[in-house]
């Protein structure tokens, strides 16, 4: 495949010192430029490329719990975890949905009811078996058991 000509150029830009006032602004100088994603992507050897399913899909039901478990999700993710969430707090059935579509190892759920009792529900999602895990030493509770599997 040729990637020659204008039709496959991949970023461009240039000035425009005349643009602002063309269109009703002051004489003010300008530049600009556009990238072209999708043709910098077909540039790329994709082939090895694979999309690796998360460790843990975090549940967190409600704007209280979304709080609560975003320090865990960083930390997490800084330890070399990946981890996937719901940012909007919706619904249990909608959030487990979302971790089976994603493939997720683990899914932690955190609610009202686990929030009173400092404990989260850790789900392994191809054996179905959970346990309880405390919200006080989540991290490293999480961290010992999903770099276990």
């Amino acid at each position: 495949m040729s990637h020659e000509g204008a039709q496959n150029t991949v970023a461009a830009g240039g000035r425009y010192d005349g643009l602002v006032k063309e269109i009703g602004g002051p004489a003010i100088p300008g530049i600009g430029f556009a990238l072209g994603v999708e043709r910098a992507i077909s540039l790329m050897n994709t082939s090895s490329l694979k999309p690796s399913r998360p460790a843990l899909y975090v549940a967190a039901l409600g704007h209280e719990a979304v709080a609560l478990v975003m320090p865990v999700i960083h930390t997490l993710r800084n330890d070399g975890i990946r981890v996937e969430t719901d940012y909007e707090g919706s619904s249990l059935k909608s959030q487990m949905k979302k971790a089976d579509k994603y493939g997720a190892e683990f899914t932690l759920i955190v609610g009202e009811q686990e929030m009173q009792s400092r404990t989260a529900v850790l789900r392994n999602m191809a054996t179905k078996e959970q346990v309880a895990v405390s919200l006080d030493k989540i991290v490293e509770e999480l961290e010992t058991k999903l770099k276990g599997s």
